[in-house]
C-alpha cells in the first residue's frame, strides 16, 4: 500500500540519492530539468527542517518524494490562474525512483496528494512541469488537471528554462 508521511533528518540521504538516479535517469533520455543545482541535498535538508518534505513509500520502502506546501514560484506570479484562494497547494521537487515508474506510482501518488491537499483544506493544486518530460504532463492531463501558461526559469540551463504550469481546483469528499 502506498503511503505518504512527513521526512526527517534521517531520511534526507535516501532522499538525496533517489533524486540523483531521477537526475541521471531523465539526463540519459534528454530530459534536462533538473540539475545539481535544483533539488539537492540542500533542498531536502531545507525542506525538513521547514516541515515540507514528504516520503513516499510501498510498504515502508522509499519510491519517491516531494515538497509540498503554500510556496509559489516568483515566476507563477506573471500567470492567470483560474483559481483565486488563499488555501493553494504547491507541488515541488517531485520525484520517483526510475525503476518505479511505469507501474501506477504516478496515478497513486496523484491521489495521495489531492487526499493530503482536502484533508487540509486546500481548494486547488498547483505545480510547474517540464514540458520534455511527455510521461508526466500526461500524466497530469490525464487526472484534469488544467494548462495555465508557460514560465521561464533564468536559473535552469539555456534551452531548458520554460516550463507548463498546471493547477486543479479541488472538489470536497463527498459525506457519508
Amino acid at each position: 500500500m502506498l503511503t505518504m508521511r512527513i521526512a526527517t533528518p534521517d531520511d534526507v540521504a535516501a532522499i538525496d540519492s533517489l533524486f540523483t538516479n531521477c537526475i541521471q535517469y531523465l539526463n540519459e533520455q534528454g530530459i534536462h530539468q533538473w540539475s545539481p543545482v535544483y533539488p539537492n541535498r540542500s533542498t531536502f535538508e531545507d525542506a525538513v527542517t521547514m516541515g515540507n518534505q514528504y516520503v513516499i513509500e510501498d510498504q515502508e520502502t522509499l519510491v519517491g518524494a516531494v515538497i509540498l506546501n503554500e510556496e509559489q514560484a516568483k515566476e507563477w506570479l506573471e500567470l492567470k490562474w483560474s483559481y483565486e484562494s488563499d488555501k493553494i497547494l504547491a507541488i515541488h521537487a517531485l520525484g520517483v525512483l526510475p525503476a518505479k515508474q511505469g507501474r501506477g506510482y504516478g496515478q497513486a501518488i496523484i491521489h495521495l496528494f489531492e487526499n493530503f491537499a482536502l484533508d487540509r483544506g486546500y481548494e486547488a493544486i498547483r505545480f510547474d512541469a517540464f514540458p520534455d518530460n511527455k510521461g508526466a504532463v500526461h500524466l497530469y492531463e490525464k487526472n484534469q488537471y488544467e494548462y495555465v501558461g508557460t514560465v521561464s526559469f533564468d536559473y535552469k540551463p539555456k534551452g531548458y528554462q520554460n516550463y507548463y504550469c498546471y493547477e486543479k481546483k479541488l472538489s470536497p469528499k463527498n459525506e457519508d
